[in-house]
């Protein structure tokens, strides 16, 4: 799950980037068809981009930033009751109780990160199957008739006329009072489609919930959605001073009915009288559009999941005296803060290092195992190689990962420092236990 977490960190600042560019560049032009696709194109860039693999020979800042923060979003919560038998007898772990004996969860601040984003989840994602409830409720209440593929609701009681997929909601006062332009109206919004984009932005906000950026696309999706049913109903030959004159009458009105729902008296209606007002843009702006494919090949450079290809002996800019005997970095070592020696880390890691093969656990002040790994090692030539083959309940997702280090000894003190993955940046420095 924590991989989750750091993918969807990658799509918040993605989008982020992506709707500045539309805001900066796209909003503003009459192109309405042109910046609806932008608007799906951009939902697909993002959500591929931190998927893409590239490899690089020096990992930018950004990477490591990136790097860092992926490898801590991995470190789970433990369940003392699943680590018994399920980790080989030489990966030993403390298991504790409290006094009634019954076994403690350490829960970490990833997995209260992750409670937090599925109760998120889970409240917007019943929202939206309310409000599709409500919607399809409406519409088996009202009187229904066919016009060819589309089916004409009339309700008896005064409610904001609406379109939701091939349906058209309308109450009986307007149906008998402005039927020609609402309708006109509506049938746009269903000739383009325009359900579909705001189920996809309703989906694409439950899961960045947390995101203001999603919201504010979901807006500009409406928006796009009400500039071209307006064009549409100008363009049919619909008084355009009426027209607008209607909009306003009807602006006064009942409110909209749903945000998933393409509605006549939409609340943006300076913006949408002013977008009729407005000259058409002129052909060559579909040039700025362009602009798109240069962001999205920074992207891939900068959030997509990166591969280090550099020689072994490149990893490192340390240039200490590296040993050459393996006895020299078995033991059993105690990671340190390489800013402050001296003071001990909390919760620090103790890696012991034997004949081929490594394990490392971190616990807390009372011994009690939080995490760890274990696995073999190749050292060849200042370079130590570590295959991760046991993990910790919870830690599935480390399981079968390769880390490569450069490896440097002062006196008492072991110093590491690589990838792991090829992605994610390391630097670590242990002293031995005596």
């Amino acid at each position: 799950m924590g991989e989750l977490l750091a993918y969807n960190l990658k799509i918040s600042v993605c989008i982020t980037l992506f709707y500045l560019l539309y805001k900066l560049l796209f909003s503003k032009n009459t192109f309405y068809r042109i910046n609806r696709m932008t608007l799906l194109a951009i939902y697909l860039i993002v959500l591929a981009v931190p998927l893409i693999n590239i490899s690089v020979d020096q990992p930018m800042a950004i990477h490591k930033v990136l790097g860092n923060y992926e490898q801590v979003l991995h470190v789970p919560s433990v369940n003392t009751e699943q680590a018994e038998g399920t980790v080989p007898a030489d990966f030993e772990f403390r298991v504790f109780a409290d006094q009634s004996g019954i076994k403690m969860v350490n829960l970490s601040w990833v997995g209260i990160l992750l409670f937090i984003y599925s109760i998120g989840v889970i409240i917007f994602s019943a929202k939206l199957i309310y409000s599709i409830a409500c919607i399809f409720s409406l519409i088996r209440k009202g009187k229904k008739t066919r016009l060819g593929n589309i089916t004409l609701v009339v309700h008896d009681s005064n409610i904001a006329s609406f379109s939701w997929l091939n349906y058209i909601v309308i109450s009986k006062d307007d149906y008998n009072e402005h039927m020609n332009a609402i309708l006109t109206h509506e049938m746009a919004h269903i000739v383009h489609r325009h359900s579909f984009d705001l189920i996809i932005s309703e989906v694409f906000a439950i899961f960045q919930w947390f995101n203001p950026v999603v919201w504010l696309m979901r807006k500009e999706f409406q928006d796009i959605h009400e500039f071209e049913a307006d064009s549409y109903v100008l363009d049919s030959g619909i008084d355009a001073k009426q027209y607008q004159l209607l909009l306003i009458k009807k602006a006064a009105g009942v409110e909209r009915f749903n945000s998933i729902t393409n509605s006549f008296n939409h609340s943006t209606l300076k913006k949408r009288i002013a977008m009729m007002l407005k000259e058409k843009s002129r052909p060559w702006a579909r040039l700025k559009y362009i602009a798109i494919l240069p962001l999205a090949a920074i992207s891939v450079i900068l959030f997509a999941r990166t591969e280090i290809s550099m020689n072994h002996n490149e990893i490192s800019d340390i240039k200490v005296n590296k040993i050459s005997m393996k006895d020299s970095i078995e033991g059993k070592w105690k990671q340190i803060d390489p800013e402050n020696p001296d003071v001990d880390i909390e919760y620090p890691n103790i890696k012991t290092i034997s004949e081929g093969t490594f394990s490392w656990t971190r616990s807390d002040k009372d011994g009690t195992a939080l995490t760890g790994a274990s696995g073999t090692y190749t050292y060849k030539d200042g370079v130590y190689t570590e295959t991760i083959n046991y993990t910790m309940p919870g830690m599935d997702a480390f399981k079968g990962k390769q880390a490569v280090y450069n490896v440097t000894i002062k006196g008492d003190k072991l110093i590491i420092d690589g990838f792991l993955d090829k992605q994610y940046p390391v630097y670590e420095e242990w002293v031995r236990v005596k």
